[in-house]
């Protein structure tokens, strides 16, 4: 019995069988990892840390009559050291003569030191939750920019996205009585790329010195002028304030955590992506190049195919006269 001859149906793994195999076996090893990894709950986490660290923020000013069965948070340890601020009129009104020899838009001058270590002493007089609970949280930059004197010498508080941590050894003898202190070098949500410098006498525990790091805190002390400094070539201008920092950041374990697994799903993803629209080319250009079998033509035998001679007649059967119609 002769074989009747088939156009060869389409499939996935037609026309280019390997190809699309190995795609489907890599979207699906893909999708297995990216299922395994979303079952863990180690990697959702840092979802419950960012809510966590939004709480601690929110903690940093504590209530002024907090209820009975209010636990006090953990707070670090701070050195304070005892002595007069500007709480005392008299210290307050030696502090205004010292202000008269600061000069803003300029670099630190050696006249204006006294008044300098004065708001650091004040600073060290307090805690930083004594000083936050007066400090004004609301100013801008803009306003310290055009009216430093109405800011000089208040307490602020500033959320800071810190950049650089540089570290002043073996300082000179001094009326606040420190050995080195440290410039905090960060910007805010409204000064953007006009970053603050904020003098501190110690670090909060785990923040490290550097020219490059990314941490966040929360700055509470005193304003003292606009500074001016040398960067990229150009003098540039930042407000310089003295007090106390305390951070936001997240243990180093779980932020090196954080950033693998925002990596590992933006390369699974990408990944994903990929395998997909390879998937989808694939299949719509086999889509495309299938031809539509005539109706019949699976019924006739491979042998009268090859014997059939060539015809011009048209599928209806008639034929064609020179006029160009159908006789």
């Amino acid at each position: 019995m002769p074989r009747r001859w088939q156009r060869p149906s389409g499939g996935v793994i037609s026309g280019k069988p390997r190809s699309q195999l190995i795609s489907m076996i890599t979207l699906l090893i893909v999708l297995g990892l990216i299922y395994a990894r979303a079952r863990d709950p180690q990697t959702w986490r840092w979802l419950a840390h960012d809510a966590q660290a939004g709480a601690d923020e929110r903690e940093l000013i504590p209530a002024e009559k907090p209820e009975a069965d209010q636990k006090e948070p953990s707070k670090p340890k701070e050195t304070i050291v005892a002595g007069p601020t500007d709480l005392d009129p008299e210290e307050a009104d030696a502090a205004k003569k010292l202000f008269a020899a600061v000069s803003d838009k300029a670099r630190l001058d050696v006249a204006e030191m006294p008044a300098y270590w004065r708001l650091l002493k004040w600073a060290r007089a307090q805690s930083f939750d004594e000083l936050a609970k007066r400090a004004q949280r609301n100013v801008l930059y803009t306003q310290l920019w055009e009216q430093p004197d109405r800011y000089r010498g208040q307490p602020l508080r500033l959320r800071l996205h810190i950049k650089r941590v540089v570290q002043w050894e073996k300082v000179a003898s001094n009326p606040a009585g420190v050995d080195h202190v440290y410039e905090v070098w960060g910007w805010t949500e409204d000064s953007k790329s006009y970053p603050y410098c904020a003098v501190v006498s110690e670090l909060p525990p785990g923040m490290q010195v550097g020219d490059d790091i990314a941490a966040e805190g929360v700055f509470v002390g005193y304003f003292l002028k606009f500074m001016t400094y040398e960067a990229f070539e150009k003098t540039r201008v930042a407000p310089l304030l003295l007090g106390r920092l305390r951070s936001l950041d997240r243990p180093a374990s779980r932020t090196g955590s954080s950033g693998n697994d925002l990596w590992y799903w933006l390369a699974g993803g990408a990944l994903l992506i990929l395998v997909s629209v390879r998937l989808w080319m694939g299949l719509s250009r086999r889509k495309r190049q299938l031809p539509t079998d005539r109706p019949g033509a699976g019924d006739a035998t491979f042998e009268d195919w090859l014997t059939q001679p060539p015809t011009t007649e048209p599928p209806s059967g008639g034929a064609t006269t020179p006029g160009g119609t159908t006789a």
